[in-house]
């Protein structure tokens, strides 16, 4: 299953360098991050470039060749930090009409969403507390309200639900303590709760059993926890979770090693 519902590509950079990365010699010519979108300006495909001077670039996919620039004619710019997070979604809104966006976050926290058909910033949310990890995008259904939003997950566990109409964070919650490492998360946008599936990092032996797993189900709209499952139970709650409406869930997964996960 993809990571999103919003029909992109991903084409992960095998190599992410964050930290100080804009302090650092020539850190404007680093790749952060990439993605692979599709059908813009009449390709099939383009190529979504992150750099570490916060700015994105994007140009047709295949493109690159020996000696080619990388930096295409088309470059997004005004992020404070390296570029740690691109994302496509296309939503459908009233008569059907289309639109799509690039999400983009920086290892300041800074969220920025871009129309794609103007390459105009439409808003940007000022930092969240910490890098962005994730974004998770349902598929736009006029008739859910909940799916005029995405969600964020920074570095610090912190998963922020952003409004596109109202542009503004319509909640945030903890979904992830500092002791756990994030595998995925599913959001049913139609009943509007959150499957956390993660895996304790206090193990200290570097090997993770069944027992490592914990499941959380929070109520989006309370912010509280619904359901906590430890154990081999969570791998088989969080299933539950997604196959009860799969339809209307949006997955984000973090650690696609994970071969016991069905939805890995």
């Amino acid at each position: 299953l993809p990571s999103s519902q919003s029909g992109s590509l991903r084409c992960e950079a095998e190599e992410h360098h964050f930290g100080n990365l804009e302090e650092a010699e020539g850190a404007e010519d680093i790749v952060t991050v990439e993605r692979i979108l599709r059908n813009w300006l009449g390709h099939t495909f383009v190529h979504a470039f992150g750099y570490g001077d916060g700015s994105i670039s994007i140009l047709p996919w295949p493109a690159l060749g020996e000696g080619s620039d990388i930096r295409g004619d088309h470059t997004l710019s005004g992020h404070a930090g390296p570029v740690a997070c691109l994302e496509e979604w296309s939503t459908t809104g009233h008569g059907n009409r289309l639109s799509k966006f690039l999400l983009s976050g920086c290892e300041r926290g800074e969220v920025k969403v871009w129309d794609l058909s103007s390459l105009e910033c439409v808003f940007t949310l000022p930092p969240l507390g910490s890098g962005i990890l994730a974004f998770i995008l349902p598929e736009r259904r006029p008739n859910l309200r909940w799916s005029d939003c995405f969600a964020a997950l920074g570095r610090d566990g912190v998963l922020s639900f952003v409004s596109m109409k109202e542009m503004r964070i319509v909640r945030a919650f903890l979904a992830f303590s500092d002791t756990m490492e994030p595998i995925s998360i599913a959001w049913n946008y139609k009943r509007n709760y959150v499957a956390c599936l993660s895996l304790s990092l206090s193990n200290g032996s570097g090997e993770s059993s069944a027992q490592d797993f914990q499941c959380t189900i929070v109520d989006v709209l309370s912010c509280r926890t619904d359901r906590h499952v430890v154990g081999s139970r969570a791998l088989l709650t969080f299933s539950d979770f997604v196959a009860m409406d799969e339809k209307h869930v949006a997955i984000c997964n973090k650690r696609r090693t994970c071969k016991s996960l069905k939805y890995s």
